[in-house]
């Protein structure tokens, strides 16, 4: 079987991004070709300047009002 699958090199190990669907102990042969720029993060979460704009000004504020509706109901006492 040959399929190609994404990984990050950290600490001198390839760390694949998904799920191998290998056997414990399979020998498998490996290819390295590099990508042309490494991720930022483990999920290469966008930088908040490439979400600015992303949703209204009116949505922003629902969103914000449903966060403030929401940290209301929260007892922290619970938290002691």
């Amino acid at each position: 079987m040959k399929r190609t699958i994404e990984a990050v090199y950290e600490n001198g190990t390839l760390r694949p991004l998904s799920d191998l669907e290998l056997s414990e102990n399979e020998k498998v042969q490996v290819t390295i070709e590099s990508s042309s720029r490494p991720i930022q993060s483990q999920t290469d979460i966008p930088s908040l300047r490439d979400l600015f704009g992303s949703i209204s000004h009116e949505e922003c504020d629902r969103m914000s009002q449903a966060i403030e509706d929401a940290f209301e109901r929260v007892d922290l006492d619970e938290w002691k």
